[in-house]
């Protein structure tokens, strides 16, 4: 039991140094809401392009045009990677129905496979449904960061912030 538990309390650790403690601080900052609200709701946004491994620079070129702050905007772009390789079938469909053409998009499990053994193979062998993921993702992204930004981020750090000036 105790492998279990030092196993867990490492994990909780791990999330504690390099996820909910750069968040905490970020909370702290002198930062204004709308910047802090609009570096989280660009970075979970962007961090769903449907390219595995583009979303960093995204994010980067993100911050060097809309001047949001760089660690919170990678923090939720990285949280972001599991649900980005899951979305990817649902965008490569929702991208073969805006173009009115039948969906490419196989197998979610091969896409994954194939990105553990050979990534540009695989985004070549999958480059029709990945395009339409692209399609649908563009689609997606400025509703979902608008709903982000005014519905949940951005009340959600005011709320914070407010409470952490009471205390």
């Amino acid at each position: 039991m105790e492998v279990g538990s030092s196993t867990q309390a490492s994990n909780e650790s791990f999330l504690q140094r390099k996820v909910v403690g750069p968040v905490k601080r970020l909370l702290k900052a002198n930062i204004n809401n709308e910047k802090l609200a609009l570096s989280f709701a660009l970075g979970i946004s962007l961090g769903l392009f449907p390219i595995p491994g583009t979303t960093f620079i995204l994010c980067f070129i993100a911050t060097a045009l809309a001047g949001v702050n760089p660690i919170a905007i990678q923090i939720s772009n990285l949280c972001m990677t599991p649900l980005e390789l899951i979305l990817i079938p649902y965008f490569s469909r929702l991208g073969a129905r805006l173009l009115h053409v039948p969906v490419a998009f196989e197998s979610p499990a091969a896409l994954l496979l194939g990105l553990q053994s050979d990534v540009w193979g695989t985004l070549s062998t999958f480059r029709l449904a990945i395009a339409h993921s692209i399609i649908g993702w563009v689609f997606f992204a400025p509703f979902a960061t608008a709903i982000l930004y005014f519905v949940v981020c951005l009340p959600l750090i005011r709320r914070v912030r407010s409470h952490q000036r009471s205390e």
